[in-house]
């Protein structure tokens, strides 16, 4: 975009800088130029979700193509949130895992006292002491669960 100021200047106000080259002899010597750095980098943000979101608005993009620019030029911040996922997903899986683990411990102790009652032809709560000394690791697991 190129505003007019006055007569015959023109002051440009949105574009972009590929390269800068130092000359010896500039074509325009009364000209100036003002530059500002700002690093845009992934890097510099806490998390993959936050750099998506500030690369998409920065450049005009979808959250898609802004993964896909991070992922080209930051591949150290993407494994980071794939860690950072598995991590999410193993605890998931155990956390899924644990009450299947608490009922087949109770199954099993439960198993094991009908065992010992059918097989000393005694009561539930008679079995139960039994079968606490004859399978201690069971009863453990059970008090666990």
């Amino acid at each position: 975009m190129v505003e007019r100021v006055k007569s015959k200047r023109r002051r440009m106000l949105d574009f972009v800088i590929d390269e800068i080259s130092a000359v010896d002899r500039p074509s325009q010597s009364h000209a100036r130029m003002s530059v500002m750095k700002r690093d845009d980098s992934p890097a510099a943000f806490d998390s993959f979700g936050e750099a998506v979101a500030a690369i998409a608005k920065a450049e005009g993009v979808s959250r898609i193509e802004a993964m896909s620019r991070i992922a080209r030029t930051h591949p150290d911040l993407v494994k980071k949130h794939q860690a950072e996922y598995d991590d999410r997903i193993e605890k998931a899986a155990a956390d899924a895992a644990q009450p299947r683990l608490m009922v087949k411990a109770i199954q099993t102790w439960n198993d094991r006292v009908g065992e010992v009652a059918r097989r000393d032809g005694v009561g539930r709560t008679e079995a139960m002491s039994r079968a606490r000394a004859e399978f201690p690791a069971v009863f453990k697991s059970y008090e666990e669960a």
